[in-house]
């Protein structure tokens, strides 16, 4: 989609404004430029009064929202695209909230920290956590820390990073325990959570910073060597530490599911 799309607007700028006259100029330009400064523009940079194709700006923040303006469709379509977008955007932003406050307030607080927490008591520990990460997501927004692809991406390696290792040995390593498991997730998250950082302009200068490269690997690579140091430390932290009985069961249970079900059979 996004590729077709690149190429019919590049198309219609080509056809329809290199070579008009600026005060030919199509009125979409001019009221998409005064809806916010630098979502479109056209400037007579030779003084010449001809549009050329490097006089032409263009945001990639409008272009799906223009498209239907520039293909001479009403502009109430426009309208509709945004509020596609906008709720397609808050129903998944709703359920990594729903996700990451349920698994603090459960997996964290009334597991780890306060296991005699009553009912109300979680739900509330819930509701302050989905708060402060929807604030701490939109600092971070505010922040611009890159294009959508490259946030896609980070995220992916840094879940990665995390939870490859903890998911794949669990289930196919008996001798895992829970310490490599916790170790494992705490090293897959720093190194990759600090590579990320310390390779992204916006942040690094934000603490007035250089961004700095390691290892010569994209920041969203850095799954690369962040899952195979999450896999050292879970081997370490499991020979260091004793296997319960019961993850074992539980896994040996996953690993042979047939054995199950048939001791679940009626005779």
């Amino acid at each position: 989609m996004a590729p077709w799309l690149a190429v019919v607007l590049k198309a219609v700028v080509y056809s329809q404004l290199v070579g008009l006259n600026y005060q030919d100029l199509p009125n979409w330009v001019a009221a998409w430029g005064r809806v916010s400064e630098g979502l479109a523009w056209v400037d007579d940079v030779n003084a010449d009064s001809v549009v050329q194709f490097a006089e032409i700006g263009l945001s990639s923040d409008i272009l799906v929202l223009i498209s239907p303006e520039i293909a001479a469709i009403p502009f109430f379509l426009s309208g509709l695209i945004a509020v596609g977008g906008l709720a397609a955007a808050l129903s998944t932003a709703d359920g990594l909230l729903l996700a990451i406050s349920n698994s603090v307030a459960h997996d964290f607080y009334y597991k780890t920290l306060e296991p005699g927490a009553t009912a109300q008591k979680r739900v509330t520990m819930s509701k302050i956590v989905l708060l402060s990460v929807a604030l701490l997501a939109a600092w971070v927004t505010s922040l611009k820390p890159g294009n959508i692809v490259y946030l896609v991406s980070a995220a992916f390696a840094l879940a990665g990073s995390t939870l490859f290792v903890p998911l794949v040995a669990g289930v196919f390593w008996p001798r895992a325990t829970r310490t490599g498991a916790v170790w494992a997730i705490l090293v897959g998250f720093v190194s990759s959570a600090s590579y990320l950082l310390a390779t992204n302009p916006s942040v690094t200068h934000f603490f007035g910073l250089a961004p700095a490269q390691w290892l010569p690997v994209e920041a969203v690579g850095s799954g690369l060597f962040t899952i195979p140091l999450g896999a050292l430390a879970m081997v370490v932290g499991s020979a260091l530490s004793k296997p319960d009985p019961g993850t074992q069961a539980v896994v040996h249970v996953l690993q042979n599911p047939e054995k199950l079900q048939a001791g679940m059979a009626p005779p």
